[in-house]
């Protein structure tokens, strides 16, 4: 059964009172427009929607036959920039309905927390920390498809190649700053089409970010990996600065350097400017007070950390 069906008996986020309360300033890269499949939710605050992403994939067998699989994914995110990824399991094509409920990921971008729930043994596991995979901007040779309308968005088209001769097809939309439709061509024939459906930019319900009272819920405490300099903190949502318009008239390049203090939270606390040019440093620490880092950990207790962060503005 899905989340969405059982999510009525919800309780509050786990542990509420442990989350902090810095609240992270998480600007929108809209000068950005991302790689990658709808289904890779940004933690952007201020676009509410919800939609279901339907994948299509098609793997070629012998000459006559091709094996054609459908996924339903149910996305959603508030206002505050919180994320509700359903995945189910992937069906035949032919066949109707959404399949059976495999995974449910929770983002909370205000908590800093990350919620896993598992359908399967009705549990939900919190950590404090978010895992946010940085999207590659598109490149220079990105061929343009012009602008459509998908969902009942406006969208703009680009075609990605690559030298392995895969090919990928992607309409982004302003509105939710993220991809409505993907689609990859591999050299072997094999393709995979991602495409929001069902889209509604109305607040999604409160309850969706909640963990039903059914689940059994436990808080994960981050272990930092072997090896890990703590002194290094990783850094797991990046905002690009935008090159001032002045410094781009001006031609001026170069990098910026800042050592950071990285607090409990992952959020950065401070900022010294070690070197970089004037009309670049402000940018670049406008961007940099937007990322959040993984916490640092000693004795399995978060703590404050410093690190070197260096931008390159180059025109």
């Amino acid at each position: 059964m899905s989340l969405r069906a059982c999510c009525l008996a919800a309780l509050p986020l786990l542990l509420s009172a442990q989350q902090p309360s810095t609240t992270p300033r998480i600007a929108r890269p809209t000068n950005l427009v991302a790689l990658g499949s709808p289904i890779d939710l940004p933690l952007i605050p201020g676009s509410p929607f919800t939609a279901t992403a339907i994948t299509i994939s098609k793997e070629p067998g012998d000459p006559s036959t091709t094996e054609v699989t459908k996924t339903i994914t149910v996305l959603a995110r508030d206002s505050e920039g919180r994320t509700y990824i359903e995945t189910h399991d992937p069906l035949p094509s032919s066949e109707t309905g959404n399949g059976p409920l495999r995974h449910i990921t929770i983002s909370d971008l205000v908590a800093h927390s990350q919620t896993e729930l598992d359908p399967a043994k009705m549990v939900a596991r919190t950590r404090f920390y978010l895992q946010a995979a940085l999207r590659s901007p598109s490149t220079t040779n990105d061929e343009g498809l012009g602008v459509s309308t998908i969902a009942g968005l406006r969208v703009h088209g680009y075609r990605h190649s690559t030298t392995i001769t895969s090919t990928t097809e992607y309409w982004f939309s302003e509105k939710l700053q993220m991809n409505v439709m993907t689609e990859q061509t591999g050299s072997r024939g094999q393709t995979r089409s991602v495409t929001l459906t069902q889209v509604s930019l109305n607040e999604p319900a409160a309850e969706l970010f909640q963990i039903p009272r059914e689940y059994t819920a436990s808080l994960e405490p981050f272990v930092l990996p072997e090896g890990t300099n703590p002194q290094q903190p990783k850094n797991i949502i990046y905002v690009a600065p935008i090159y001032p318009p002045l410094a781009r008239s001006a031609r001026v390049q170069g990098t910026v350097e800042f050592v950071a203090t990285i607090g409990p939270d992952g959020a950065v606390k401070e900022l010294e400017l070690v070197r970089g040019h004037p009309l670049l440093a402000k940018a670049a620490r406008e961007a940099v007070l937007e990322w959040i880092y993984e916490p640092t950990l000693r004795n399995g207790k978060a703590v404050s950390a410093k690190t070197d962060i260096i931008l390159n503005f180059a025109l």
